[in-house]
């Protein structure tokens, strides 16, 4: 999927993109990278993903890339410009990238629950 590596260059996060609710820290486009490098690899190795797109699967793998780290909103009016396609065209393709990583993943998304404070011990 050559299309991301060209998605990545020409930036898929912005200014006004959040993560938990504060401005992005230097390190997300460095983990957006890995993240979407991470979704190349993984629909590689299922035939079902060679019905889409190449530009309509990496667009899914960039929504997949910021969904994944928390980044909002998943989709920009930015990204449209540079993929070609509006949120609701890409919506499918990333169910179909983000429910197979769950399938692939189930305890990823149950990170062990971390005392804030020590009063939650």
């Amino acid at each position: 999927l050559h299309v991301i590596g060209y998605y990545l260059s020409k930036g898929v996060t912005f200014e006004e993109d959040r993560w938990q609710d504060r401005k992005l820290i230097q390190k997300i486009p460095k983990y957006i990278k890995k993240y979407a490098e991470f979704f190349c690899n993984l629909t590689l190795q299922h035939y079902s993903f060679q019905k889409y797109d190449p530009t309509l699967l990496a667009s899914a793998i960039v929504m997949a890339s910021r969904v994944a780290l928390n980044v909002e909103p998943r989709w920009r009016k930015e990204l449209t410009i540079l993929t070609g396609y509006e949120d609701q065209e890409v919506s499918e393709c990333f169910e179909h990238v983000f429910k197979y990583y769950e399938e692939q993943f189930p305890d990823h998304g149950n990170r062990s629950n971390s005392p804030k404070n020590v009063t939650d011990i």
